[in-house]
């Protein structure tokens, strides 16, 4: 099953939840640290107002939810009581009174398209809502899922931790998990056994991490080279940094360092597809051991061969070497060569890895070295869109003959054909196979599987399918590995999804010879997209022919197969068919058969969707399909119609971005054109023109300058936001005085107050949106006009929120020196709170812990080091620009951090802070000259040692334990020692076995105090919980002791730039905290209900908690809502058939009970013996209708049947049935 078929019928909300807040994690590295709350600590959904909700370090907080129903979303978002964007605006509300000054975003997260026509204006809606309320949503629906867990290395990793689909390209954690295999193998040819830990093992560690070129370990035989190599490269592993041991063999027979890593991995794991350029973000510091030189054939031209590799930056390599070997290397290559004009090999500058960022692109260059046909880089990347940034397609690519200029692009269609024609002809050689029986065998397994409806299938299931002799080649092509291979259950595991799924088109188009006989097949709305393709391999006569048949049963197939037509002329027949029979059937339609072509035409690049869409109501898809496709008119109404929030500059949109860049890619020049007539019509309305001029300004062009600032003068201030954006983006020299003049209109503008904390007014609102536009492109002439215009006082505002996210070291520079300027005054003056919110916000715009891929420019980071550097004796500017530096530093920086001294207390205390940040755990020996002192700062300090935690770190902490003594006054109250308090809060976020080990050692002194029995009772060790209840009945007032433990429960710590997550709350946390339950505030037994969603932690909830929740006066009572009964989905579902303006609900009911334990089939099973109660009724119909549309499957179609035996609701039944094929195959 593909990753788009398990995201569509995903049945577990609590994973669904998991991959997106992952997904949301690596997409928005600000959100590192999202809290998920509508998870307990088993992956379980419970109940809660937000799936996930996090708040950054600005204090601007960002809202998730999250649902897995089928569709409905209208009810599931916009419902009033219960709707998710209501809980989220509620939310809002709540916190808003308590951090005006906050921005919220509100991301909707669904495994469904979402949908918004003229019938259903889902998009618009939620957007005009959140924005109501100064909310600014997002999106992350089905296919921007399904494209980041197909096409990115870490979605990959995603999809195969959460939906077992193994990840073929590399990411970290991929990585990761390779390389202990790597190290189990290495330490099965060594003596790895209990080891001790060698001096030298230190040493060279810290001359690896210092240099990039290659170490020579050089030595005896039996002086241990391998062993310490091992036990180096295991240290990595323990420090989730990854390294890797390549035998001698793959050195010998590789020209690279990053082809012999690439040749290591494949021999772990022989499916990757991998790129060089993908290493060079994986790790900064990666370690590579080159082991076993001496058992080459000639040990010392291995060495040259592997020093005379191209250095590669991103890696250290070691090589133990034996002293003969050493002894006979040429002296070029050795380190004694100090001659400053002939510097040894070894010790040459390091090179940057030179491919592209673009994984794909590099990968397809990269496979294309040898051929003899050169591409120029735009032809690179649309071939790589033609292969939907495959790996596995752009890697075969490559090696395909006879491309050439002329059939470059068609060729596209042709890598998977070939590869398996490859592949087959390999077999064939070996096992002495016919190749028509190969291909037979595999046919046959394909037309298999499309019948038995099997997407995964086993050896088990087909003997008795195939012949023997079929199931004999099909068991030889599995060992072969290259198409398929044989898991440990036998079962068929296809190296990649599009090679079944080629496959299987070749067995539909074998179904073609005899349309009626495969009519079950041919018209299953789950296989559209396949029989597409195989339409699209058909010819002439045959092709019109087929067309015609599936018009009249499948019409989505034709469709789907404007996708895979190659040739124009057939490409043009079809859609003519697809033209003529649509201006005759498209009102006999269904609903659900109508939209879903509509849908398709948004994922057809091709001009003839226009024709298509001229035929069809004018809608957000059709509108989209011709945007998509170029047409200009078209675009502009999409925008102005369904779309004008979001394609707002000042926010992040995944649909806004393809648009906008495939529209660029390949209609920029026409639309230029077309936007130049367009902006110069006056009888537009006011959305109309600033559509248009949002239009005009994401093409960047120079051109549409002057055009844009024609329209903005006939309505200054209506089009004043998005004019001012759009001519600062199409800025270029010689334009400085209608810019001036729009910066003018600007200062113009009345001020305004804000109101509950959001901008008013149209200078207001204008500032405050430039501010959060991050794709400013700066170029020297804007920056000087901007810097011009620091001159006047009054244009301060609008000069830090243009210059918000430029990269320019003069600009930066102006930013920090007004800064420092106004605290040096101490002044309270407007300019003080733009320019620190704008400071404030470097971290997540410049620093690569916040924004992935995301830092400031060498010539910005030297000006900011020169500032703090060199101005000693400005302290304000001082410490302001090292605030900025220092959010970019990396480990390479630590030696300047290092250099730092108490000269400057408030510069050093930062540095300490950045320090622990990036890892320096040499940090630890300047804490312990520092932590002497009670107060506060040392606290923090204290709470920080977290991010360097390691054996040296606990023993620290251990010492400072054996300093302290609580007075007999401080007996069973909570510590006046600001170090006390400071490491109990510290050990809240340290591994479990070391906080118990502390707790142990020290609970004679430790264990009268309230934190530090808090601590115990939550580290989630039955040893603390024992220790625990040595003391707990000797404290005077144990309800005071768990007053605040919700706390601890719901949320996180943020201190400076990081967010620690909340403790777990696991099962044995549970069983500690059971003999204390009657001390609980009702707030924390609430919050111990709502967090529980496994069947272990319901009965405890059940049994523990509930009786005494029911004691207290104004007892939480929704306890039905969390442990429903039959009776009680039975009440819920009758008030649904009552109450028509109730029945929007019933998506978040549905959700609601599969949360709370309720399986689908239990809900459907309720549901069918309610309605037989009674004479079944057509509001009862309804609603079960809207429950299956969400709920069912195709078994349970049946009960139609069995409710409707006369058929009178055929219309609704046709469409849910179809809805259910199209999303379900069984």
């Amino acid at each position: 099953m593909t990753v788009l078929d398990q995201i569509k019928n995903i049945t577990d909300r609590g994973l669904f939840e998991k991959i997106c807040v992952d997904i949301l994690r690596n997409i928005r590295p600000e959100y590192a640290n999202i809290i998920h709350g509508g998870l307990n600590e088993k992956g379980e959904p419970v109940p809660s107002p937000l799936d996930a909700f996090h708040c950054d370090q600005n204090g601007n907080f960002v809202l998730i939810e999250v649902t897995s129903d089928d569709s409905n979303l209208r009810r599931k978002w916009l419902d009033k009581n219960t709707g998710d964007v209501f809980k989220a605006l509620g939310k809002v509300q709540e916190w808003h009174s308590n951090f005006p000054e906050a921005a919220f975003t509100l991301w909707l997260c669904t495994n469904q398209r979402v949908k918004d026509s003229h019938h259903n204006k889902l998009f618009t809606d939620v957007v005009e809502l959140c924005k109501q309320s100064g909310v600014t949503v997002e999106f992350l629906e089905q296919s921007a899922i399904v494209s980041y867990l197909e096409d990115t290395p870490i979605g990959q990793w995603i999809a195969q931790k959460s939906l077992h689909i193994s990840a073929k390209q590399l990411s970290k954690p991929k990585l990761l998990d390779l390389t202990l295999v790597n190290l189990e193998a290495y330490a099965r040819e060594i003596f790895a056994g209990e080891l001790i830990t060698r001096a030298c093992e230190v040493d060279l560690a810290e001359i690896l991490d210092q240099s990039y070129s290659p170490v020579l370990l050089v030595a005896k035989s039996g002086m241990g080279k391998s062993t310490i190599a091992y036990n180096i490269l295991k240290n990595c592993s323990k420090t989730k940094k990854w390294g890797l041991r390549i035998n001698h063999s793959i050195a010998a027979d590789s020209s690279s360092l990053t082809q012999a890593i690439s040749k290591q991995l494949l021999q772990h794991q022989n499916d990757l597809f991998i790129s060089p350029s993908q290493f060079q973000n994986l790790s900064e510091k990666v370690l590579i051991v080159i082991d076993d030189i001496n058992k080459a054939t000639n040990p010392t031209i291995l060495l040259e061969h592997i020093l005379l590799w191209q250095r590669e930056s991103s890696f250290n390599v070691l090589i133990p070497v034996w002293q003969n070997v050493y002894d006979q290397l040429p002296k070029r290559f050795k380190e004694e060569n100090t001659d400053e004009k002939n510097k040894p090999e070894l010790s040459e500058t390091v090179l940057l890895l030179g491919y592209s960022t673009e994984e794909s692109i590099a990968a397809l260059k990269l496979s294309s070295l040898n051929s003899a046909q050169k591409f120029s880089d735009q032809q690179f990347e649309r071939i790589s869109e033609e292969l939907f940034n495959d790996p596995f397609l752009i890697r075969i690519y490559g090696d395909l003959t006879g491309i050439d200029q002329d059939n470059w692009l068609a060729k596209t269609s042709a890598p998977i054909e070939e590869y398996i024609g490859e592949r087959l002809l390999d077999i064939q050689q070996k096992a002495s196979i016919p190749h028509f029986s190969l291909e037979q065998a595999l046919l046959k397994l394909a037309d298999h599987m499309l019948k038995s409806k099997l997407q995964f299938i086993s050896f088990v299931a087909l003997e008795d399918k195939l012949d023997r002799e079929d199931i004999k080649i099909l068991h030889q092509i599995g060992l072969n590995n290259a198409i398929f291979s044989i898991g440990p259950e036998g079962q068929l595991i296809f190296k990649h999804d599009k090679l079944r799924d080629y496959l299987l088109s070749k067995a539909i188009a074998r179904m073609f010879s005899d349309l009626p006989k495969h009519i079950q097949t041919l018209s299953e709305p789950y296989y559209a997209e396949l029989i597409g393709r195989a339409l699209s391999n058909t010819n002439g006569e045959q092709r019109s022919n087929i067309s015609k048949w599936l018009l009249g049963h499948l019409p989505l197939a034709v469709v789907e197969s404007l996708n895979y037509h190659q040739d124009e002329d057939a490409h043009g027949l079809i859609t003519q068919q697809l033209i003529t029979w649509l201006k005759t059937h498209k009102e006999k339609l269904n609903e659900a058969t109508l939209i879903s072509i509509k849908a398709s035409l948004n994922n057809i690049h091709n001009p003839s969707v226009i024709q298509i869409c001229d035929c069809l109501d004018t809608d957000f898809y059709t509108l989209g399909a011709n945007f998509l496709n170029g047409h200009t008119g078209d675009g502009i109404r999409y925008i102005a119609r369904f779309a004008n929030s979001d394609f707002e500059p000042n926010s992040g949109n995944a649909r806004r971005d393809y648009l906008m860049a495939n529209f660029n890619n390949r209609f920029k020049e026409n639309g230029i054109a077309d936007l130049k007539k367009y902006l110069s019509v006056p009888t537009y309305t006011i959305q109309q023109k600033n559509a248009i001029i949002m239009f005009a300004g994401y093409l960047r062009s120079q051109e549409l300058f002057d055009p844009i600032f024609e329209r903005w003068q006939s309505d200054k201030k209506a089009l004043f936001m998005n004019s001012i954006w759009a001519l600062i983006i199409s800025f270029q020299a010689g334009k400085e005085e209608k810019l001036q003049e729009v910066f003018d209109f600007w200062a113009s503008l009345p001020e305004s107050k804000k109101t509950n904390g959001f901008p008013e007014g149209t200078k207001a609102l204008s500032t405050y949106n430039l501010g959060r536009y991050k794709e400013f492109a700066v170029n020297e002439a804007l920056a000087a006009f901007l810097l011009k215009n620091t001159q006047r006082e009054d244009y301060l505002n609008l000069f830090f929120a243009v210059t918000a996210y430029m990269d320019h070291p003069d600009l930066i520079e102006f930013t920090i020196r007004h800064f420092a300027k106004i605290k040096r005054q101490l002044s309270q003056q407007e300019g003080l709170y733009v320019a620190s919110l704008t400071i404030s916000k470097f971290p997540e715009r410049w620093s690569p812990r916040h924004q992935s891929g995301k830092s400031l420019s060498t010539a910005s980071r030297n000006r900011l080091l020169s500032l703090w550097n060199n101005q000693p004796d400005d302290q304000f500017l001082t410490l302001q620009a090292f605030v900025l530096w220092s959010v970019g530093a990396d480990e390479s920086e630590g030696h300047i951090l290092q250099k730092i001294d108490l000269d400057n207390p408030e510069l050093y205390s930062r540095t300490i802070t950045t320090r622990m940040l990036i890892g320096d755990h040499s940090v630890l020996a300047d804490l312990k000259q520092i932590i002497k002192a009670e107060n506060r700062q040392n606290g923090k300090y204290i709470e920080h040692l977290c991010l360097i935690w390691d054996q040296a770190t606990k023993e620290y902490v251990d010492s400072l334990l054996n300093l302290y003594h609580p007075n007999q006054d401080q007996k069973f109250k909570h510590s006046n020692s600001w170090v006390l308090s400071s490491i109990a809060e510290l050990l809240f976020y340290c591994p479990d076995a070391d906080v118990s080990y502390l707790l142990e050692k020290h609970w004679d002194r430790l264990g009268y105090l309230s934190e530090f029995v808090i601590l115990a009772l939550l580290t989630g060790t039955k040893k603390t919980a024992d220790l625990a209840a040595q003391v707990f009945p000797q404290y005077p007032d144990p309800k005071a002791l768990f007053k605040y433990l919700d706390i601890k429960f719901t949320s996180g710590k943020i201190v400076d730039l990081i967010q620690f997550k909340r403790k777990p709350l696991t099962t044995q946390v549970l069983e500690n905290l059971k003999p204390h339950l009657a001390y609980f505030s009702q707030s924390v037994l609430e919050t111990l209900m709502m967090n529980a969603s496994t069947a272990t932690e319901r009965a405890f909830i059940k049994t523990n908690v509930l009786p005494i929740l029911k004691k207290k006066p104004g007892h939480f009572d929704h306890v039905k809502d969390l442990f429903p009964s039959e009776e009680d989905i039975s009440d819920e579902f009758d008030e649904f058939v009552r109450v028509p303006k109730s029945r929007w609900r019933i998506d978040s009911w549905l959700e609601r009970l599969e949360k709370n334990g309720i399986s689908r089939k239990e809900i459907i099973s309720t549901l069918l013996k309610t309605i037989k109660k009674t004479p079944v009724s057509q509001p009862q119909l309804d609603c079960f209708s809207r429950v299956m549309e969400n709920i069912g499957d195709r078994s349970d179609l049946m009960f139609i049947e069995e409710l409707d035996p006369k058929n009178q609701n055929k219309t609704l039944w046709t469409d849910l049935e179809y809805h259910i094929k199209r999303k379900l195959l069984n």
